[in-house]
């Protein structure tokens, strides 16, 4: 992922600044082929910052109920997907002596944004735009009706959607409001007007936009606002501190004062913290492919070429594609280095004393 490579990155070069210590990196891991398993690449992301991997097993996570005989019964009933995940993580924190855990919550809905900031641009009249915006939309656009669902629908009036919706004989679900389950009682959904709180829920314009009454929501949707305080809650229970560095009032200050396109835009989604990482990776980049690059020595990288382009990623100057280019470079030009040391022991091991990966590299 994005969010905790980055909080990793950036804690890494602060604690070492100031002589606070040093980051660990807790991760959990999973078989091979299992869909949830990253291990390789947390462990190279891991490398390339010169720290070692903590590993918690991620298999056998037991569901958050029943609640056994003499636990605690919470006074709401509310659901956490991940919520043994992080518990053992927040444990593998502890063991390692951590005081304090850093985890990237809130980075998703701070640096990027749903298809829903095409509705601002067929609003304002840039369609052309918008169509170009969907093509290239990461999850796959192209789809006419699903362009009509995030471009079009929320620009329409209700009492328009109130009769669409009796022409179809259903009605239209707005963007991100989650559809009810086909095994709920129709009598309780009537007796509670079930259908018209999920519709009433989703994100309105803020400032005129929806892109910022997307933020808005998130930042203020109680069930949001409940795994905030989960998350930094459940930590405390085994001793240790949790802290979500992306919440800090004034990077929120700073993304609620942007424009859409600094969140996601021709085809690339947390533009903003990919624009910062690639500062905070500017001197990695810079001591790897600077002095004596093994790329230049094998005829692969021009010397000129490649010392202008990490002088235009000091500057922060290089697009997305160029300095995801570069980055690829520096891991090359760092592997071809690695090779020419003596072996080592293989930095995963063979079966799992802890296995194998997880979804973040840290916790």
């Amino acid at each position: 992922g994005y969010d905790s490579p980055a909080l990793l990155a950036v804690g890494r070069e602060a604690l070492g600044d100031a002589g606070l210590g040093a980051l660990r990196v807790v991760s959990a891991s999973f078989p091979e082929g299992d869909s949830a398993r990253e291990d390789e690449t947390i462990t190279t992301i891991a490398a390339h910052c010169g720290v070692d991997v903590h590993w918690v097993d991620g298999c056998g996570l037991a569901l958050p109920f029943p609640w056994g005989a003499g636990a605690r019964v919470p006074e709401e009933p509310f659901a956490l997907t991940h919520g043994a995940l992080f518990d053992r993580l927040v444990a593998g924190a502890r063991d390692v002596g951590a005081q304090v855990v850093l985890h990237g919550h809130g980075g998703d809905f701070l640096f990027q944004a749903s298809a829903l900031y095409l509705a601002d641009l067929v609003g304002t009249g840039r369609v052309s735009t918008a169509v170009r915006e969907w093509r290239r939309w990461p999850a796959g656009g192209g789809d006419l009706r699903a362009f009509v669902k995030w471009g079009v629908e929320p620009l329409l009036p209700w009492w328009v959607r109130r009769v669409v919706g009796q022409v179809r004989g259903r009605p239209l679900v707005p963007a991100l409001a989650r559809e009810l389950p086909a095994w709920l009682h129709r009598e309780c959904v009537r007796q509670h007007a079930l259908d018209e709180r999920v519709r009433g829920s989703v994100p309105r314009r803020v400032r005129g936009r929806f892109v910022d009454g997307e933020l808005a929501w998130y930042l203020g949707n109680p069930g949001f606002t409940r795994l905030a305080a989960w998350t930094a809650a459940l930590p405390l229970a085994r001793g240790v501190e949790s802290r979500a560095p992306f919440l800090d009032a004034r990077v929120i200050g700073h993304v609620l004062g942007g424009t859409w396109d600094e969140r996601v835009g021709d085809g690339e989604v947390k533009r903003l913290l990919r624009r910062a990482m690639a500062r905070a990776a500017a001197a990695p980049l810079r001591d790897t492919l600077g002095h004596d690059a093994r790329l230049v020595a094998l005829g692969i990288a021009d010397a000129a070429a490649l010392a202008r382009a990490v002088s235009r990623n000091d500057a922060g100057r290089l697009t997305p594609l160029e300095t995801e280019q570069l980055l690829a470079a520096g891991t090359v030009e760092a592997w071809l280095r690695a090779l020419e040391r003596p072996p080592t022991e293989p930095a995963l091991p063979s079966r799992f004393a802890p296995a194998v990966g997880t979804t973040a590299p840290g916790a």
